[in-house]
């Protein structure tokens, strides 16, 4: 006759417990030691109650809390950034108007790339534009341009 499948206690769980807590220190040694059992006894626990399946379980389930929790800081630094970018471009447009200031061509090329590298989009200019002096009326073409391709990127992603 076969030996029915032990219960797992109170204690066992307690110890399982333990031993998932102790991550990369990790040894049924030193859960014996905890639970005044003998290592060959807590060996037994864990094959009976599938210890190894059940961290490896936790140790998933704790990496997928982390690598989500990093996403959610990411993405609430990025939209941070974002709300910030706008901003200092609403104070700038408004000075611009008013005439306080004069902006250079470099200046809002540069604001440019800085919210298309927000975006996840490449914040790298052209060769060209990099190397070529711009003219007044290149660079009203090219913030025209960038000014359309910002606003596409920005209804892509509802903002």
């Amino acid at each position: 006759m076969a030996a029915r499948p032990k219960k797992e206690t109170i204690r066992h769980k307690e110890a399982l417990a333990y031993y998932i807590g102790l991550g990369a220190r990790r040894t049924l040694t030193a859960v014996a030691a905890k639970f005044s059992r003998s290592v060959q006894a807590v060996v037994k626990w864990s094959q009976t109650f599938e210890w190894q399946r059940r961290v490896r379980e936790a140790d998933e389930t704790a990496g997928a809390k982390i690598i989500q929790k990093a996403t959610d800081s990411l993405a609430e630094v990025k939209d941070r950034q974002i709300k910030i970018t706008r901003l200092i471009q609403g104070k700038l447009v408004k000075r611009l108007q008013a005439d306080e200031i004069e902006p250079t061509v470099a200046d809002g090329l540069g604001a440019m790339r800085h919210e298309l590298t927000l975006y996840g989009q490449s914040g790298e200019l052209p060769k060209d534009l990099s190397a070529n002096p711009v003219t007044e009326s290149d660079a009203d073409t090219i913030i025209l341009e960038e000014t359309r391709r910002l606003t596409a990127i920005r209804a892509r992603r509802g903002r």
